[in-house]
């Protein structure tokens, strides 16, 4: 999505997320099925904005997940979980706060399926860019067998 911490590119991400929505409510094939979203979404996380003291507007974060309605598996974060971290990647830039802004998320719609673990990867000496990468385990459960599918996002 959009990035820039300006008003003007938080409005724009807002106005991915609604019409991002409204595929996901107008499209009748989302609605029986699992959906996962995954990429960058350059939005602030609200655990490191509330650890920093910063006054970013977490609103686009909590259109995702109260108006989209979607599961964050990293909802509580820890130490490991910035995926625009200074400390483990050393091209994002020093004097930028660590952050989460890359999801891979999960459609709250009572389908069948769980995302089991999610993590920051490529990191430290395996950086590729400023943020690092995310690694999810998603089981699946299709006609009563079990799948497992692995995506991994840089």
């Amino acid at each position: 999505m959009c990035s820039g911490i300006e008003d003007y590119y938080a409005k724009i991400r807002m106005k991915q997320l609604m019409y991002m929505d409204s595929i996901i409510r107008h499209d009748q094939m989302f609605r029986d099925k699992a959906l996962y979203l995954a990429g960058d979404f350059n939005m602030a996380h609200p655990d490191p904005c509330n650890a920093y003291g910063l006054k970013a507007d977490c609103s686009e974060y909590d259109y995702l997940t109260f108006n989209i309605g979607v599961a964050d598996p990293m909802r509580d974060l820890d130490e490991s979980s910035f995926s625009f971290d200074h400390v483990t990647n050393h091209y994002a830039p020093a004097d930028s706060p660590r952050q989460k802004l890359d999801y891979i998320v999960s459609l709250k719609n009572g389908c069948e399926g769980k995302i089991n673990n999610c993590k920051v990867v490529y990191n430290k000496d395996q950086s590729i860019s400023d943020h690092s990468g995310l690694l999810a385990v998603i089981k699946l459960k299709s006609n009563g067998k079990n799948l497992i599918a692995y995506n991994n996002q840089l």
